[in-house]
């Protein structure tokens, strides 16, 4: 479907105006946009948007109430809004023809966008990272990580997209602004329940090639890959066979001689 929307679009009866289209790969499979989006305050709010063809009909709607309630039952969760990207609104706004989920956070940068681009994030330097203190910091925002898995897993609920395309944080605060986003991943209005998994450094290789399936340990697998992913260059292997990928990232996890053997237990 051809997109409508633009920027200075206001949303949801005009309480949110649309700033700038968000463009990430991890998008595209679940038939939405992402914008960053300000209310009358210009407090800034994560907007994704699921245009539809028409009203959706009764089945379409209740797919969507049962999605909603899992989402707002991990965003009241205990120390959610120190983790994750917690659920502010979601409606159905009928003047644009689109299902409308608004999260909040720190910052709406990616994990991803730091990762391109080390230079512009010091604690993602090589020579910060071979620095034991330095470390520290990143540690810090990866804990935030993975206290959102545990949150999560607690409510029953999988992720099955742990990736520095999905950790949302303000670019210039760095890891203490971590937060989990993207774990309205079952919210596919309209769609099929299957659905191939995405190749992603975040999907195992054995439930690539069909040899098992999702569960709670695949989140792990993904926080684990987004650790490694920080801690070693390994960006230039996007390319690689899933299971090449996988061995050389933890090849270089396990003979690296600046992560301490806690360090590299935590992450393999």
């Amino acid at each position: 479907m051809t997109s409508t929307l633009k920027p200075g679009m206001r949303l949801l009866n005009d309480r949110y105006r649309l700033v700038r289209r968000l463009d990430r790969l991890a998008d595209s499979d679940q038939g939405c946009e992402t914008w960053e989006a300000r209310d009358d305050d210009e407090t800034p709010f994560l907007l994704k948007a699921w245009l539809t063809d028409a009203e959706p009909n009764l089945v379409v709607r209740a797919l969507w109430d049962r999605e909603l309630r899992v989402l707002y039952r991990a965003s009241s969760s205990a120390g959610a809004d120190a983790c994750l990207l917690v659920v502010r609104e979601a409606q159905f706004d009928r003047r644009i023809g689109a299902f409308v989920l608004v999260s909040e956070g720190p910052g709406y940068g990616t994990l991803e966008i730091a990762l391109s681009d080390r230079r512009s994030s010091p604690w993602l330097t090589t020579s910060n990272l071979r620095q034991r203190d330095r470390r520290a910091s990143l540690w810090k925002g990866l804990r935030r990580v993975a206290a959102a898995i545990r949150t999560l897993h607690g409510q029953q609920i999988m992720h099955r997209a742990v990736s520095p395309e999905s950790v949302f944080l303000d670019l210039q605060d760095g890891p203490p602004s971590m937060r989990l986003g993207s774990y309205e991943w079952s919210v596919r209005v309209g769609s099929e329940v299957e659905q191939s998994p995405a190749d992603t450094w975040s999907t195992p290789p054995e439930i690539l090639a069909g040899k098992a399936g999702y569960t709670f340990d695949t989140d792990w697998y993904g926080f684990g890959m987004l650790a490694a992913r920080c801690l070693v260059a390994a960006e230039s292997w996007r390319n690689r066979e899933p299971e090449e990928r996988r061995r050389l990232v933890f090849d270089e996890i396990g003979s690296s001689l600046i992560l301490t053997s806690k360090e590299r237990d935590l992450v393999r």
